[in-house]
């Protein structure tokens, strides 16, 4: 088989191999192989892969998105940034920002409530208490 032919399969065969790979497999030079694949008209640099980003959160993959935390949807980014919480008094569901939440730990806060009226209820039952 003849050279040329053989350099053209492995393109079609291995697209994404270098044109310094196919030439070390063949045992030719890189120009000698460059040559050939430009004369038939088919690439000289192997085409190159997309970037592929997954989301933090359900781990999808996500092309093209150049960010710090790459999210997938609204959805994913509301888990992201919310934590789920139980108010102390009334113990219906609340959303907080983690941001938030840190913070408050950070001031040692021992609670979370859901508005200022179950706050206001638990200090006075509190307070009534002792």
């Amino acid at each position: 088989m003849k050279f040329k032919n053989k350099v053209v399969r492995l393109r079609k065969k291995y697209p994404f191999m270098r044109v310094s790979e196919i030439a070390t497999e063949l045992g030719a030079t890189k120009q000698r192989v460059w040559a050939v694949l430009n004369r038939r008209g088919l690439d000289t640099n192997p085409p190159k892969l997309k970037p592929v980003l997954y989301c933090v959160v359900c781990n999808t993959a996500i092309l093209n998105k150049q960010k710090k935390r790459p999210l997938c949807s609204k959805e994913c980014s509301t888990k992201y940034r919310y934590i789920k919480l139980s108010c102390d008094y009334c113990t219906s569901t609340i959303y907080r920002l983690k941001s938030e939440v840190r913070r408050a730990h950070e001031l040692k806060y021992q609670h979370a409530f859901c508005n200022n009226q179950c706050y206001n209820k638990y200090r006075k039952e509190q307070y009534i208490g002792n």
